[in-house]
């Protein structure tokens, strides 16, 4: 699970906390579906709310906060993003974030639009 250090829109230090899982259904030996990704994405996210001791992450493990797409390849990925304004998880995502290349920059920056239309849970 990936952290963003965020600010909020009302200049709230907060965090986000990213998951994203998936594969293809069709390759050999995969078992892959829909509800699978599902149940397993979840199954991720409470475990890492429980590790990392955040109640916003384990509180936000229900599927309506989870978005499952297909590509146009055939794959099937998960995303869930968590906002999180514990000063816990804020330093932390401070702390291991590194310089990115373009790709990271970009996700980063997409994490941190999203955030600034999200209300804080905690």
């Amino acid at each position: 699970m990936a952290l963003t250090a965020v600010t909020l829109a009302d200049g709230t230090p907060a965090a986000v906390h990213t998951v994203c899982t998936g594969g293809y259904p069709g390759r050999a030996g995969s078992s892959l579906t829909r509800d699978r990704l599902t149940a397993e994405t979840l199954h991720l996210v409470e475990v890492e709310g429980m590790l990392k001791g955040c109640p916003a992450v384990r509180e936000a493990a229900h599927p309506e906060n989870l978005v499952v797409e297909e590509s146009p390849q055939g794959g099937l990925f998960a995303l869930m993003r968590v906002l999180c304004t514990s000063p816990a998880c804020r330093e932390f995502a401070e702390q291991t974030e590194e310089p990115a290349d373009d790709l990271d920059q970009a996700a980063a920056a997409d994490v941190r639009a999203w955030a600034l239309t999200q209300q804080p849970q905690q």
